[in-house]
């Protein structure tokens, strides 16, 4: 029984998360963030595919969540949802450098973690992030990640029947990956306080599976939204349409509904499959009916 009711979460939360997937550098004091993210492993290639799956291996998606608030200019302090466990972390800015008008910084986030479905267990991971902040808009980033729970892969072959990909030995898994930020602002307070309304983040990152002494690439490709606005893409306000804000999110929302609408039917007409008479067809009908006019007064004339 609690093999049927954990496959379908298994769907979901598969495997260890691995990817950043929010904005690479410290937040500020006060100001605050939600993403949320997914991500895909894949292999080069089939026959690789095939192979790994032989050797009990297979793939995986992941889902997952973070909100984080500034409490310092340099610290953030957050919650972590995903497959690897939830729980606190921390987010310290160590190094900042400036150049200009860009901004780098190397940040280091520890988090506390624990693993409720699968393991039940406690379990640790880092994230190790440099990133530049180039302008407003554009923060690009590479970042190293470990992982280590020592239990998690024995109970996720119990359920699943495969082992998750990442493990190089002792429960530790590690990614390296870059990826991109890329901020919008609706107005122009949003880019005074340095504060997107939303950014969308793209990552690919990479490990090596050991299969008889062959290293075996695979690769983890995420796609995330996060920002001060990411809750208002279902839930905006429709009095603010005028607004560029507004203005994106009813696009947005009609082009998420767009597929779920269904096209009134045509009204009836006098052509075939009930579709409306064209111009040409009525101006035939018009000329038709003047001729019979004209005719029954000519009739009338007659009599």
């Amino acid at each position: 029984m609690r093999r049927i009711l954990l496959v379908p979460l298994i769907f979901l939360l598969q495997g260890c998360f691995f990817g950043i997937l929010h904005r690479p550098t410290t937040l500020g004091k006060g100001k605050w963030d939600a993403s949320f993210y997914g991500a895909i492993q894949f292999l080069p290639n089939p026959d690789i595919r095939e192979e790994v799956e032989k050797a009990g291996y297979t793939t995986t998606i992941n889902t997952g969540m973070d909100i984080m608030l500034g409490a310092t200019d340099r610290v953030d302090v957050g919650f972590h949802w995903a497959a690897d466990g939830l729980g606190p972390f921390v987010r310290l800015g160590l190094l900042r450098f400036y150049k200009g008008r860009s901004v780098s910084e190397l940040v280091f986030t520890p988090y506390i973690l624990y693993e409720p479905f699968i393991s039940k267990s406690v379990a640790g991971r880092f994230d190790l992030v440099y990133g530049w902040k180039l302008n407003p808009y554009f923060e690009p980033y590479v970042f190293y990640q470990g992982y280590y729970n020592p239990y998690f892969e024995k109970y996720f072959e119990q359920i699943a029947g495969y082992k998750p990909i990442g493990n190089v030995g002792s429960g530790y898994y590690h990614f390296y990956g870059i990826g991109s930020a890329m901020n919008i602002y609706f107005n122009r307070r949003s880019l005074r306080k340095h504060v997107p309304d939303l950014t969308f983040n793209m990552e690919l990152s990479f490990t090596g599976l050991n299969l008889s002494g062959r290293i075996i690439p695979v690769f983890h490709f995420g796609i995330g939204i996060s920002g001060a606005s990411a809750f208002r893409i279902l839930f905006f306000n429709p009095d603010d349409r005028h607004s560029r804000g507004g203005l994106f999110f009813n696009l947005l929302k009609l082009f998420l509904v767009a597929g779920q609408m269904k096209t009134s039917p045509p009204p009836p007409g006098n052509t075939e499959e009930g579709q409306a008479p064209s111009s040409t067809q009525s101006g035939e009908k018009s000329k038709q009916d003047s001729t019979t006019t004209k005719k029954k007064i000519e009739a009338r004339e007659t009599k």
